[in-house]
């Protein structure tokens, strides 16, 4: 292109030369030849210097885009991995059994019901893509005593009819103290659109299956698929993200509500007898 404009520019200049010089020559015998070749001679000069201008112009252009794609910004690579996922801080037995701090109360088909929570896990979870993401699928799972992976049922916290009560102290269910943790419980922050590139932490309280029992130091399985199909499985130790985790203080900063005595509830485990809600 540059040499094409460059050899276009030097052959119209020879000509307006040329038919100068030619016009000179005939001026006194061929007066009306010679104002035509005057005439061609302007005009081929004239698109000498516009054919040069343009190659200017042309080289001009090419430096500045070559400049902006040098120093244009290179758009950051999405992650490999969807999610990121850690259990920040564990509480509870671990295991089934009918003794827990925290208990889960709902209206069953039989009356009142409490249950009591095997586990509760904060956990943090990151959306690494540049979209916000819903989570449509979560699941966690522990290894049984045969080392195979066995579901934890997330018990619901945050419908309502649910109730969340932390109990401690020799009274017992006697005098349970409500916690208002609906709006900080993983399943609820779950239900709605996870921001890109911010962590989102939460409490999942599970019922354990009676083979299984989570302690510090064990591994879980976790899954999250969102609604456009990105799903990832992740297996993390219990307790090896401690030391940037939420203290046990701070982990539980609910909205405490009134004592109530939830004795008299009929206290299955958490399933039990085709009871959990959907």
């Amino acid at each position: 292109m540059d040499f094409g404009i460059q050899s276009a520019a030097v052959v119209a200049a020879i000509f307006g030369i040329a038919i100068a010089v030619v016009s000179v020559f005939n001026l006194r015998n061929k007066e009306s030849v010679v104002l035509w070749l005057g005439y061609f001679a302007v005009l081929f000069t004239l698109l000498a210097f516009t054919l040069y201008w343009q190659k200017r112009v042309w080289e001009n252009v090419s430096a500045s885009t070559a400049r902006a794609a040098i120093t244009a910004p290179v758009p950051a690579q999405e992650s490999a991995r969807p999610f990121s996922l850690a259990v920040e801080f564990v509480f509870g037995s671990g295991q089934r059994k009918m003794e827990s701090w925290h208990w889960v109360t709902y209206d069953g088909e039989g009356g009142m019901t409490a249950c009591p929570v095997s586990v509760a896990l904060n956990l943090r979870l990151m959306n690494q893509r540049s979209v916000p993401a819903t989570i449509i699928a979560f699941r966690v799972e522990a290894k049984n005593k045969k080392n195979e992976w066995v579901k934890l049922s997330m018990m619901d916290v945050h419908s309502p009819g649910h109730e969340l009560y932390y109990v401690v102290g020799p009274h017992g269910l006697k005098q349970a103290d409500k916690m208002d943790m609906k709006t900080i419980c993983f399943d609820y922050l779950m239900s709605k659109r996870v921001p890109p590139h911010e962590p989102v932490r939460g409490w999942a309280f599970f019922a354990a299956p009676e083979e299984v029992r989570v302690e510090d130091g064990d591994v879980l399985r976790i899954y999250v698929k969102d609604a456009v199909g990105m799903e990832m499985t992740d297996v993390v130790m219990l307790g090896e993200d401690m030391e940037n985790a939420v203290r046990s203080s701070d982990s539980f900063n609910y909205q405490r509500g009134i004592v109530e005595d939830i004795s008299s509830y009929k206290l299955r485990y958490w399933g039990e007898y085709n009871e959990q809600p959907e």
